[in-house]
């Protein structure tokens, strides 16, 4: 039986699940694994989903056990079907998604709990984009912007677990942009977004998402299809994104 003591304990202190999703990630992980086990709010939950890692990052993950929650290492679906996995498992009120390439503030989910009495479904920060030279990124205030762009980051955003059950996990039919998706899904059924204005995440410059090639074009069109944006399939950063890859790797090529 709880008491009042500890009841009043929770409320101030609710539980954060965090999920860390993995493949062959043995050069990066052991920095995201620390970033959440150092953080300075205690009541976290931590789980692992690796995809089945033959790099030695499993290895790594077993030296912090005793500090994780729940992990596994099995094949997956993709990075979306891994997320979806770590969601079922979690039992924490909010639930942030953080890669194994990433990595938290050692304080980032104390400024998330602080705008936790606000009860939003979504809490939303800043991150740091990691390259030749660091550049603090902060998404967009007017979030009618994304019916036309991701214009907020995951690694920096807090979902209630609730949320999840009642609107659906990440759509693995999407490779590169379900997390855009999802926002798009809580946005468009009048979910509750709350900003913070500090640096929650890092977000190194490496990833899949990071790589825009005519395949994440594609699924950006089939998206804003069908969320109803069929009138702008290509934004103008598109293009230009798409040029400049097709340039560079040309290049590259007659170097070579």
């Amino acid at each position: 039986m709880i008491d009042k003591y500890n009841a009043y304990h929770l409320i101030l202190q609710p539980l954060v699940s965090i999920v860390t999703v993995s493949y062959n990630s043995a050069d990066t992980i052991e920095q995201t694994i620390q970033s959440v086990t150092k953080q300075t709010y205690p009541n976290i939950e931590y789980i692992i989903i690796d995809g089945g890692s033959r790099d030695g990052t499993v290895e790594i993950i077993k030296r912090y056990q005793d500090k994780i929650s729940f992990w596994i290492s099995e094949p997956d679906m993709g990075i979306y079907d891994a997320m979806n996995k770590g969601i079922s498992y979690a039992k924490g009120d909010y639930i942030g998604i953080i890669n194994s390439d990433d990595w938290y503030e050692l304080d980032a989910i104390e400024k998330i709990v602080s705008k936790i009495k606000e009860d939003p479904i979504i809490i939303y920060g800043n991150m740091m984009c990691e390259k030749e030279i660091p550049e603090l990124v902060k998404p967009a205030r007017d979030l009618s912007t994304l019916k036309k762009q991701m214009s907020i980051f995951h690694p920096s955003t807090f979902v209630k677990s609730d949320a999840y059950k009642k609107y659906g996990l990440f759509n693995i039919e999407y490779k590169i942009s379900a997390d855009w998706d999802m926002m798009l899904r809580l946005y468009e059924n009048g979910c509750s977004f709350c900003y913070c204005d500090e640096t929650i995440a890092h977000f190194r410059m490496s990833g899949i998402s990071s790589n825009f090639d005519k395949r994440q074009i594609e699924e950006r069109k089939r998206l804003r299809i069908s969320h109803g944006n069929s009138s702008f399939l290509l934004t103008v950063k598109d293009i230009l994104i798409l040029i400049y890859r097709t340039v560079k790797k040309y290049v590259t090529t007659k170097i070579l």
